[in-house]
């Protein structure tokens, strides 16, 4: 279950199995903030050059949505669609290149300089890892990157969080 499940699973479990677990969304389910935050983890893939790569990805996902127009008799809302599609890409993309600026730490420095850092070696992306807890409730996390740090046998989980709330709103709806 997904922190970010958690009212929905309250609020209507049967819609939260419909699109959880079997995946039945709408053709046309956006989500500014989930369209963002993708588009972000697609540009996290590609730290030190996350435009010439998104922007197949970006291709790829507008003839899809054309695809998905044609299908439901939809040609006139494409530009709509697509116009959305290219802001969010776009946003996105803004906010990836204004974090890699920021300072985290300080013998490290700026959050591309973590990314760029040749003592540490990237194990794994998107990685899913399970385990079982001592109640025996099968638990599960989705890594964005996992690193290993060479001669500190260090791993470091990075873990990107996007919305569109102010973060103490979105910890605030997200107990879990």
């Amino acid at each position: 279950i997904r922190s970010s499940d958690y009212e929905l699973i309250l609020k209507n479990p049967f819609l939260y199995y419909l699109i959880r677990r079997l995946g039945l969304v709408p053709a046309f389910n956006y989500s500014e903030a989930l369209t963002r935050g993708s588009w972000f983890h697609t540009f996290l893939q590609f730290p030190s050059d996350p435009i010439s790569p998104s922007k197949v990805k970006l291709r790829d996902r507008l003839e899809e949505l054309h695809a998905t127009c044609s299908n439901f008799g939809l040609d006139e809302q494409y530009a709509a669609f697509e116009e959305a599609e290219r802001k969010d890409y776009n946003s996105a993309l803004v906010w990836f290149q204004a974090i890699q600026q920021v300072p985290i730490i300080p013998t490290i420095g700026t959050f591309q300089e973590l990314l760029d850092r040749n003592k540490w070696r990237l194990l794994a992306t998107e990685k899913r890892i399970t385990f079982k807890r001592p109640n025996g409730v099968t638990v599960a996390v989705d890594l964005d990157r996992l690193y290993f740090v060479e001669g500190t046998s260090m791993l470091w989980i990075l873990d990107a969080k996007t919305t569109l709330r102010p973060p103490k709103t979105r910890m605030a709806i997200c107990p879990l």
